[in-house]
């Protein structure tokens, strides 16, 4: 079998036998429509695939769904061991609970700073006040020098404080919106862990597999689940890395389920991923139906073809008919005799005729 050729076209063959000495049976060459394709394998899986990993390290203590039932955004699917984590859960709470009093309006340790900012300003306007009076009265000779370099120097200092104890406030008032925003981080990331320990569905579809127990233990990173769409799926196939470059997106595919061989279904090319499977040689494929398929069974096994070309009435011969050498039996006068012809397109079916035969000439089925 060709690999890249293969075709789910079921065409009428249309043949003509004729008689000879030896009643050998003859086919005539003849014009028809020739669709070819790339012939890939694949699967079938939901469009919006979701698999669960735990994140964290406890026991399975209820399991809540089996595989093949339906779940919606939010429904929970599992209980894991969560003592530890709650118990951080409560400390993080309560810390962002004194973070919140302390950044708050209410806050003691900002009440605290603005009265002893509301008293050295009032000593602040009270020294400066008094500095200006003593240049007024040095200026009259009524106070030395002495006494007013003494008021001068209680002024400056008053001031220095103050303004000091202003940048105080306002870095301290930074500082308790920084320690509440870590707060409500960490008491975030300890919801989360408590989230982790009763997992929830992120879609709305089937649960496919459920890889875990009830009492089992549970390890971060392990697949607990897989989830996905139901009512929306996406083909994908390997396509081998020499018929890569043929295909493109928006082809036609037809394909054909393993599961109902009789029913062919119509898609097209909507992603190609540029990197090569080195295992198999291929590259993976994505497709959707243009209308409907099956839905709600994972990983079903199917066949496509990738429309590359078709071509309108072309002299073809059945494929049976060729030889290794792109060479067929044709009927003469002395017998049957091996000639060389040139070929084309092919289907799983037919292969054109290019060079080398006409539609009027004879060939020798095997």
């Amino acid at each position: 079998m060709n690999r890249v050729m293969k075709c789910f076209f079921l065409v009428a063959v249309s043949f003509t036998v004729v008689s000879c000495g030896k009643k050998t049976a003859t086919i005539h060459p003849e014009y028809r429509n020739l669709t070819e394709a790339v012939y890939a394998s694949g699967n079938l899986y939901p469009a919006e695939e979701y698999k669960l990993f735990s994140n964290v390290q406890g026991t399975l203590l209820k399991r809540l769904v089996e595989a093949g039932d339906s779940v919606h955004v939010g429904s929970l699917l599992f209980l894991l061991d969560e003592k530890v984590d709650l118990s951080r859960l409560n400390a993080a709470a309560q810390a962002i609970r004194l973070a919140q009093l302390n950044a708050g309006p209410e806050s003691p340790v900002i009440h605290e700073m603005e009265a002893a900012l509301a008293s050295l300003k009032e000593k602040y306007q009270q020294d400066s006040l008094n500095y200006a009076r003593y240049q007024v009265l040095y200026k009259k000779d009524a106070v030395n020098k002495k006494s007013l370099e003494q008021t001068q120097l209680a002024f400056e200092v008053t001031k220095n404080d103050y303004f000091s104890k202003i940048t105080a406030l306002s870095r301290t008032k930074k500082q308790l919106q920084v320690e509440l925003a870590n707060a409500r981080a960490n008491y975030e990331m300890q919801l989360q862990q408590v989230d982790d320990h009763a997992p929830i569905s992120r879609v709305d579809g089937l649960v496919y597999e459920v890889l875990k127990e009830e009492g089992e233990a549970v390890r971060p990173g392990e697949l607990l689940a897989i989830l996905g769409e139901s009512d929306k799926m996406i083909i994908r196939l390997q396509v081998d890395e020499l018929d890569i470059r043929r295909v493109h997106v928006g082809q036609e595919v037809i394909v054909r389920f393993d599961i109902d061989q009789n029913q062919i279904y119509k898609a097209h090319i909507t992603r190609i991923y540029p990197k090569l499977n080195k295992v198999d040689q291929s590259f993976r494929v994505e497709a959707k139906f243009d209308e409907s398929g099956p839905t709600g069974l994972y990983g079903l096994t199917l066949e496509g073809n990738i429309i590359v070309q078709k071509k309108q009435h072309v002299l073809c011969i059945s494929r049976d008919l060729l030889l290794p050498g792109d060479s067929v039996r044709v009927q003469s006068d002395e017998g049957g005799k091996k000639v060389k012809i040139e070929t084309s397109a092919m289907d799983w079916d037919y292969v054109e005729v290019t060079g080398g035969l006409d539609e009027d000439q004879d060939l020798i089925a095997r």
